[in-house]
């Protein structure tokens, strides 16, 4: 099944054109739309301890290494 993918990262809001056009195919589309924005919602950087902690086992993670963790949800 097909889904469109709408990222948005803009910060000018309605007044992007990038946005504006975005949101024109979102329109036509006919099949569910996951939407992210990242203006509103910035993805955190993820820096060298979050890369290394996100490869180490789990359980070999101490209290430090578990703070370097992001969720990308």
């Amino acid at each position: 099944m097909s889904y469109l993918l709408h990222i948005d990262s803009s910060s000018l809001g309605e007044a992007s054109v990038s946005r504006q056009v975005a949101q024109s195919f979102r329109d036509t589309w006919q099949g569910p739309v996951v939407h992210r924005d990242l203006a509103a919602s910035p993805v955190p950087h993820l820096d060298a301890a979050g890369i290394t902690a996100r490869i180490t086992d789990p359980a070999r993670h101490t209290p430090k290494t578990r703070s370097h963790l992001v969720s990308l949800r």
